[in-house]
């Protein structure tokens, strides 16, 4: 995870319970130029927390993300919790 912003990269959280899966998106993602890797999170509680600590441009979210549906009610919820902060993230 990256310490530094890095200027004109798009600032992405990954939200993804799946090892695995989370591994290939990050491979995926890093071969793109104008992305910055800021964090991985496995469940849904820890991705709304690290929203607010990391304040990444983007969410990538796995909807199906255990956490999410508890922590707000809903997956839709949790992106709109997200969504209504003062410098909303993409998700």
């Amino acid at each position: 995870m990256a310490d530094t912003d890095a200027p004109g990269k798009i600032r992405v959280l990954l939200a993804e319970d799946h090892h695995v899966v989370r591994q290939g998106l990050r491979a995926l993602l890093e071969t793109v130029a104008d992305f910055e890797i800021v964090g991985e999170v496995a469940d849904g509680r820890r991705a709304l927390v690290e929203v607010e600590r990391l304040r990444p441009d983007v969410l990538l979210l796995d909807l199906m993300l255990a956490g999410v549906a508890r922590a707000r009610g809903g997956a839709a919820r949790g992106t709109s919790h997200v969504h209504a902060r003062r410098d909303p993230v993409h998700a």
